[in-house]
């Protein structure tokens, strides 16, 4: 079986947003003939893992950067309050978000300790074997100013 894959990326900047697009193809000549899936990965950073005024926003709900787990939501937003930052994501078809943090391991005077160095995002679409000769998935970022309640230190 041959599959052909394509990832298309596009970025636009207006005024204090930017946009960055990667559309992801697979096309195959017949069925595949296994369960298969889809998902595009994005890496961002927004420091302090469990800082209250840094998290992952989605369905209503707050989780800290450091979650690892699996998210059922049409869009997913990371907040930095701190530094203002918002990136929000979403996907076309709607996909289910898989979340866990990348870390190392370093050597201090205390120990081992784990170091958080960010989230590795995927928007996984699983396909069901039988209907897909073509499949498409499209993951949409933009990053912006957030824009809440004023920090103490203004």
């Amino acid at each position: 079986m041959q599959i052909a894959a394509q990832k298309t990326i596009t970025t636009k900047v207006q005024g204090e947003s930017c946009w960055v697009e990667c559309k992801s193809s697979l096309s195959t000549v017949q069925p595949c003939p296994a369960k298969t899936a889809l998902g595009t990965e994005l890496v961002f950073n927004l420091l302090a893992p469990s800082a209250p005024d840094r998290y992952f926003f989605a369905n209503g709900i707050r989780r800290p950067l450091d979650f690892r787990g699996e998210i059922d939501a049409a869009n997913l937003t990371l907040v930095d309050e701190w530094q203002r930052v918002r990136i929000s994501l979403d996907a076309e078809p709607r996909p289910r978000w898989w979340i866990v943090p990348i870390e190392t391991i370093s050597q201090s005077e205390l120990g081992f300790e784990r170091v958080y160095q960010g989230s590795a995002i995927l928007a996984v679409w699983k396909i069901d074997p039988a209907s897909w000769r073509d499949v498409t998935g499209v993951v949409r970022a933009e990053i912006s100013p957030w824009v809440g309640p004023a920090r103490d230190d203004d």
